[in-house]
């Protein structure tokens, strides 16, 4: 660096300056006795003065070059910065396109889940998220309408809280097989409030195939009971009309052979007539 540079000048020359000035002084003594003092003391100003000067000069030099070498530093360090700046610049243009990117995309996302939440919120039947644990992690409005249980109440519980207490035992035996098929579908209990329900219920696998939980799709019974009831009288009206169909495509069978029939007779009449004619005629 520069500034060890200037040390080094200064510290020889500060060390000559002492030595010649030691000199001087010994010349004082009596062993360097001059008969002009004015010699003695002119010699000394001059050499004194001349090392100075010397001194002097290499150090303006050396402070010139410092301060020089320092300029070009600090002008790079300008370059440098102004360089660095620009690149900041650049860079914080980029990031408050990202930060106004990434609002856009939290933005969409609220909406998509806000719609999802409404879609969920709407739908039939009552719907429960687990983890591979069985613990309720979601659940839409209608689970809470039909159970009378509060939120609180329901998520990070046991799914099984939704379960009238005697039917217990037989869904936890059911729902635990859904860990070992995959899916279990029909699952029959009552809720708390006494009502019977049907459930679906999936496993949840992430992408590594390992299991996340399961998602439960709940319809009350009495409401597929109904649609069985109309699905069978529907059944009962085909059949019955199927017997009917039967019966007059048996009857219209029945009715064209018996024309048939006739028509066969009459024919048979009327040959037996041309014959009794040609009989006469002769």
């Amino acid at each position: 660096m520069v500034k060890p540079k200037i040390s080094i000048w200064v510290f020889p020359y500060t060390a000559a300056v002492f030595v010649m000035m030691v000199g001087f002084e010994m010349l004082k003594t009596e062993g360097f006795v001059i008969n002009h003092l004015w010699l003695s003391r002119g010699l000394a100003i001059f050499f004194v003065t001349l090392v100075t000067f010397s001194f002097l000069l290499r150090l303006k030099r050396a402070i010139t070059r410092h301060y020089n070498e320092s300029s070009q530093e600090l002008t790079k360090a300008n370059l440098f910065a102004a360089a660095a700046n620009q690149q900041l610049q650049a860079t914080n243009q980029e990031l408050r396109a990202s930060v106004e990117e990434l609002r856009s995309t939290i933005a969409a996302l609220e909406q998509e889940k806000q719609n999802l939440d409404i879609l969920l919120q709407a739908l039939p039947e009552g719907l429960i998220r687990t983890d591979e644990k069985g613990k309720v992690l979601f659940c839409n409005k209608l689970i809470l309408e039909r159970t009378g249980l509060r939120w609180e109440d329901l998520v990070n519980k046991d799914i099984k809280n939704i379960v009238l207490p005697e039917d217990r035992p037989m869904f936890i035996e059911e729902f635990s097989q859904v860990f070992l098929q995959g899916k279990i579908t029909e699952l029959s209990f009552h809720n708390l409030k006494g009502l019977q329900w049907l459930a679906d219920i999936t496993l949840l696998k992430d992408l590594k195939n390992h299991i996340i939980g399961t998602l439960s799709a709940l319809r009350e019974f009495s409401k597929t009971g109904k649609v069985i009831e109309e699905l069978e009288n529907s059944r009962k009206e085909f059949r019955q009309k199927a017997e009917e169909m039967q019966l007059l495509h048996k009857t219209t069978m029945d009715r064209e052979k018996r024309i048939i029939e006739l028509k066969e007779q009459i024919e048979k009449l009327r040959q037996e007539k041309a014959k009794d004619r040609g009989l006469q005629a002769t």
